[in-house]
């Protein structure tokens, strides 16, 4: 039998959850994110993503990034890609791109965003946004896809690094408008 949480208990638990998130304690993280593949929240991904950018700590590192992986809820995706337009969170956007797949969280709706992010970042970063977009569930509209294929285009000339995996993505969404 299920017992259900009375409010204030509710709150305690997410209180315990916050706090220790926002530890430097290596032990109080690990027992949050314990806590958070049980009773957790969506607003808590976002503590759960400063908490890995501020972690130094390889097991609380590791630790968050197999919570973020294993992640299934679709409202996941907003603190996520509110996280990846953050250049001060740049050291996680590898991990917060592998969470979206490794997730199969739909990225659809924030497509073009990433096609954004993968033009103007490293070559791990757009390999990530490729890997999202070769593994799409839902196509995106025809319209966007030009779109990206033109912002891709106009970023070959500057973007020597990752030319051709911004090659390999506009080949893809080109075979994903054809169907």
């Amino acid at each position: 039998m299920k017992v259900v949480m009375d409010k204030k208990e509710s709150n305690k638990r997410n209180k315990g959850i916050e706090n220790g998130l926002q530890s430097t304690n290596s032990i109080d993280i690990l027992r949050a994110i314990k806590m958070l593949r049980k009773d957790g929240e969506a607003e808590h991904i976002a503590l759960v993503i400063k908490a890995l950018h501020n972690s130094n700590d390889d097991e609380v590192s590791n630790d968050i990034v197999k919570f973020l992986n294993d992640l299934k809820i679709q409202i996941a995706m907003p603190p996520i890609m509110e996280a990846l337009g953050n250049k001060d969170l740049e050291d996680v956007h590898v991990f917060l791109l592998q969470a979206i797949w490794n997730s199969r969280l739909d990225a659809t709706p924030h497509v073009e965003e990433l096609v954004n992010l993968a033009t103007k970042s490293d070559y791990l970063t757009c390999l990530e946004v490729l890997t999202i977009i070769e593994n799409l569930e839902v196509k995106p509209d025809d319209e966007v896809i030009t779109a990206m294929n033109t912002q891709i285009r106009d970023a070959l000339l500057d973007n020597k690094e990752s030319r051709e995996l911004l090659m390999s993505m506009m080949e893809t969404l080109n075979e994903i408008m054809i169907g």
